[in-house]
């Protein structure tokens, strides 16, 4: 059991290290380092929630778009590609 926690102590010790050395940051415990890892994850998570609801707005409006097309309703169609126009434009 002692040599898992040793083990484990290493494991940390060279996991900071690796941190220092590439972010130039000194982690001086492993509660700061959890804290700014939690941070970038619910960063990273909002990230990816962000992009995926633009995904799912985008098809929506492409099939929006084709139902217009085919009911040749140019009024809801000027709407739908004005609005896809907007999200890829804040998209980028």
């Amino acid at each position: 059991m002692k040599k898992n926690i040793e083990k484990k102590t290493t494991c940390e010790a060279k996991s900071v290290k690796i941190v220092e050395m590439r972010t130039g940051l000194e982690v001086g415990s492993m509660g700061k380092m959890n804290v700014s890892n939690d941070m970038m994850l619910g960063l990273f998570a909002e990230m990816v929630l962000d992009e995926a609801i633009r995904k799912y707005k985008e098809q929506y409006l492409y099939r929006e778009i084709d139902i217009a097309l085919a009911k040749g309703d140019e009024v809801s169609f000027l709407a739908l590609t004005t609005e896809l126009k907007s999200l890829n434009a804040h998209g980028q």
